[in-house]
């Protein structure tokens, strides 16, 4: 069986405000799975073979912020840096879904395994929740 717990986004961030379109040298190509690799090669084929590549995201992003270029990242893991001005979202770059899901055997154990996901769904909400509050306070000025 196969659950849907969440959908997020990818959206193309940088780290230049001014940056329209990256080049292949700036580009950090961040390995989203399969179907993220089909999507991002028709809308970006001469992107496929960044100049870097790398298969963590946490990882990317972190070279990101250090080293500068553009690449897709999860848009709630990159909120708080596109509050505070470290990186910009491309205007007009298309967005990619990338959903996380629970999978579990057709006959599991329904009484063990319900609680574990409904806990995950509602620990996936409180995420999101938690980030999009402290996000409006930061816009509002106050403190998280």
């Amino acid at each position: 069986m196969i659950d849907l717990l969440i959908e997020e986004k990818l959206i193309l961030v940088t780290t230049d405000r001014t940056l329209q379109v990256p080049t292949p040298a700036e580009y950090i190509y961040v390995d989203w799975g399969p179907e993220f690799a089909e999507q991002h090669a028709i809308a970006f084929p001469e992107l496929s073979a960044g100049g870097v590549f790398a298969n963590l995201g946490p990882l990317a992003r972190d070279y990101l912020l250090a080293a500068g270029g553009a690449g897709y990242f999860r848009k709630q893991v990159v909120g708080t840096h596109l509050a505070a001005g470290r990186l910009f979202k491309i205007p007009g770059a298309p967005e990619f879904p990338y959903p996380a899901y629970a999978v579990y055997a057709q006959h599991a154990d329904m009484q063990v395994l319900a609680p574990a996901i409904a806990g995950l769904k509602y620990a996936a909400r409180a995420h999101r929740k938690q980030r999009v509050t402290s996000s409006r306070k930061r816009k509002t000025g106050t403190s998280p």
